[in-house]
């Protein structure tokens, strides 16, 4: 880079990956760094006391990330006053936007008479209730922090239940950050995944530090194969609970095949007398608001939330289903569980106070606004989708939104027309090649004032306005004139 800005080893070196010897493109790049000096000298002196930025943002921290001084709807402004349209929405948790006015001023109004962590209040019971209602499957609930928590605590609950330790899960699916989401979670970029089935089976670790004697009770699936029916079925007696994604992030576009494969799925489950988990983080109140369980008209024996459920931004995480599971977890102590067989779920600031207000006037707006919120999401999409086709036309360039617009949504340069049956077709579309230039493309789009996620992530909010897609439709089109103009496309 010829601008002055402490770069680091890791970023300059990606930086030159993603650039080659393309001067153009490497002065896209210094246009970026030069517009977010004060984000990117911020990121750096993060690194001296935090832990590489995993702790300000999870999943995948952006190659050049900015620094948020504001949000409000659909938009953010960032340290060095940049203003964006954000096409990010904290990985769709902001369905309603940023701080919502509605959801912001009832939590407001109760901030000076709320008690700390370890209280009870009956906000926890309103909230309680007004979740059963809107998912009919709930019988009962706890409250976590995240989904992952909620992941990990239905485990517990289905093990407890049947006294087997064997848990089926799907490759490609992740389930949080601990043990049971971080097996055979990725897809391959390099398209090396072998055309069977079986070929993935065995248990495999994502990651550094995870107990690889968890993988041992781990039963690892192929999503929508008929492979994974039989298994199931010879494996029923050692089964403790099959936990899945009711539709995967690779399956957004065929939600008729993932309802058609759970129902199979939850056949298979009622027979044997398996509890079967359903993983609602990012399904949950979206496709119906009673989630995936509702839209597919399947009743999970356990559930778990996150994403939308965490009210302005603050973590809250649920689990929860038929009472006689749930009714574990009433506990009267460690000693009572020992005695008792019971399944200790407890951490200290689970549905403190204001995330349970937070949460619950978020709930209480959802609930009685969903149709027109829904609504104006979906619309939202269906208004990019139009426009995407006019900017196709006109720049001859295929771009197309791939993902469903009410769960995760990106711009893909290809459309998959064949209909990805399970995990190995749609990773084999992701070359290295078309990686980059997805990469390329968020950086080219944050010149037009769009953040996007490291590849460029479409998650449109109700808060997106008519002319917050005209301007991002205009955005995707410059962008890709400058793309072209750089010798990229």
């Amino acid at each position: 880079m010829q601008v002055n800005v402490m770069l680091t080893v890791e970023q300059k070196r990606s930086l030159a990956t993603l650039c080659g010897n393309n001067k153009a493109v490497h002065g896209m790049v210094t246009s970026v760094v030069s517009k977010q000096r004060q984000s990117l000298a911020w990121h750096a002196r993060s690194l001296e006391s935090l832990s590489a930025g995993r702790s300000q943002l999870p999943y995948l921290m952006p190659l050049l990330p900015i620094c948020i001084d504001s949000a409000q709807g659909a938009h953010i402004t960032d340290i060095d006053g940049n203003h964006y349209i954000d096409c990010h929405m904290g990985y769709t948790a902001m369905l309603l936007g940023h701080n919502p006015p509605e959801v912001l001023e009832s939590f407001k109004a109760s901030l000076d008479k709320q008690p700390g962590a370890g209280y009870f209040i009956k906000a926890q019971v309103e909230l309680g209730e007004i979740l059963c209602e809107m998912v009919p499957t709930l019988e009962r609930v706890a409250f976590l922090h995240s989904g992952a928590d909620a992941v990990m605590a239905a485990i517990r609950l289905a093990r407890a239940a049947t006294g087997k330790k064997l848990i089926a899960k799907f490759e490609g699916s992740y389930h949080g950050w601990l043990e049971p989401g971080l097996y055979n979670t990725a897809a391959s970029w390099s398209a090396r995944i072998s055309d069977d089935p079986l070929d993935t089976l065995r248990p495999q670790a994502a990651t550094g530090g995870v107990s690889l004697g968890f993988g041992q009770d781990l039963l690892i699936l192929p999503f929508n194969e008929e492979v994974s029916l039989r298994l199931i079925e010879e494996k029923a007696g050692e089964l403790g609970g099959v936990v899945l994604e009711p539709s995967p992030r690779y399956m957004g576009n065929h939600l008729a095949e993932c309802q058609n494969f759970s129902q199979k799925v939850r056949e298979l489950t009622q027979k044997h007398h398996i509890p079967l988990i359903f993983d609602e983080v990012v399904t949950g109140f979206r496709l119906a608001q009673g989630g995936a369980a509702e839209a597919f008209n399947i009743t999970p024996d356990l559930a778990c939330y996150a994403k939308i459920t965490s009210g302005l931004g603050l973590p809250l995480g649920i689990v929860g289903g038929k009472a006689a599971l749930m009714e574990q977890a009433s506990s009267e102590g460690l000693i009572s569980d020992f005695l008792n067989n019971k399944v200790w779920i407890s951490t200290t600031n689970a549905a403190s106070s204001l995330v349970t207000l937070a949460a619950l006037t978020q709930f209480r707006y959802l609930k009685n606004h969903y149709q027109a919120l829904m609504g104006r999401i979906d619309r939202n999409h269906q208004l990019l989708n139009y426009a995407l086709k006019r900017v196709n036309k006109e720049t001859g360039i295929n771009i197309s939104l791939d993902g469903h617009p009410r769960l995760y949504n990106t711009l893909v340069f290809e459309s998959f027309n064949e209909p990805p049956h399970n995990l190995r077709r749609p990773s084999a579309n992701y070359q290295p090649q078309q990686v980059r230039l997805m990469r390329l493309l968020t950086l080219y789009l944050r010149l037009q004032h769009i953040y996007a996620e490291s590849t460029p992530s479409m998650h449109l909010s109700s808060a997106h306005s008519d002319e917050d897609i005209a301007r991002i439709a205009a955005g995707i089109q410059h962008a890709l004139n400058q793309m072209r103009s750089h010798g990229l496309l």
